[in-house]
């Protein structure tokens, strides 16, 4: 599913070639050159008309299209939930001018667009919400706090954020000390600006507007320190904002072994049923 027009597509195609590969069996993207939306939708008698755009992880170099999308969108369109996986662009390896607003533009085109035109696709659909997985948590942190859409390429956008977010191991901060590096440098450059990495950090985005989060992370990630997680939630509390935070003992980064998948996807149901409802 394509959200931009024609012509924005058609300016992109000589400026360069997708990468495709396999990774430990799943399939990873790179040098992303048509920024999609896959949709994968739960049987008519199952349907909870709530969607739910995944934005999956990899430090902003790679995306893990199997391991942290299309895994998760059939899960969610098993339960009910009518999933979106968002290929989005990646700036230090694809065709762009190497701007840092471009993931989280396409996030915002991908949003925007699913809202605009919902019924005439015929999934029109009551809520709308984003879940993320490492730097996808970024994008996804982004679109709940509204960072970003005041440099969105259409002007005439109005400022409506997701309705809910989940958020897995997030990317959250660029702040020295804190910063997964490798994201950094590839969404930001080698030395940005103290300006631009406040900027790009959500924590300092977080407003009465944003919506309530789940957040899961493990305190053994060596990777992206929980640390982000807790600084996010902080900043979510302070604003009164609803949250639930699930910090497990063990996991590491990307939960390989522990907990498992079953396990943590089910937390995440329970959470969509509890503030959805069941049917």
């Amino acid at each position: 599913m394509e959200f931009y027009d024609d012509e924005w597509y058609a300016r992109r195609e000589s400026q360069g070639k997708e990468i495709q590969y396999i990774v430990n069996g799943g399939r990873v993207c790179s040098g992303i050159i048509r920024p999609t939306l896959t949709l994968f939708e739960p049987s008519a008698a199952n349907k909870k008309n709530i969607g739910v755009i995944i934005c999956p992880g990899g430090g902003y170099a790679k995306l893990m299209m199997d391991k942290e999308g299309f895994r998760i969108a059939k899960s969610l369109a098993d339960c009910g939930y009518t999933a979106f996986v968002l290929k989005y662009t990646l700036p230090a390896h694809g065709p762009s001018d190497g701007s840092p607003f471009d993931p989280v533009n396409d996030a915002w085109s991908a949003f925007h667009y699913l809202k605009e035109n919902g019924n005439r696709l015929g999934i029109g659909l009551k809520k709308i919400g984003v879940m993320g997985f490492s730097a996808g948590g970024h994008v996804a942190s982004s679109l709940a706090t509204g960072m970003g859409v005041d440099h969105f390429d259409n002007n005439n956008i109005n400022k409506q954020r997701p309705d809910f977010q989940i958020l897995v191991y997030p990317v959250i901060s660029f702040q020295p000390g804190i910063a997964h590096l490798k994201s950094k440098e590839n969404l930001l450059g080698k030395s940005p600006s103290r300006e631009l990495t406040e900027y790009f950090s959500n924590e300092n985005h977080v407003d009465e507007a944003t919506p309530p989060a789940l957040i899961l992370h493990a305190k053994d990630d060596e990777t992206v320190p929980i640390s982000h997680s807790e600084l996010y939630h902080g900043a979510l509390s302070k604003k009164g904002i609803a949250t639930d935070f699930i910090e497990y003992e063990v996991g590491g980064h990307g939960f390989p072994k522990t907990p498992l998948y079953e396990e943590w996807f089910a937390e995440c149901i329970r959470w969509l049923d509890y503030y959805f409802g069941p049917n």
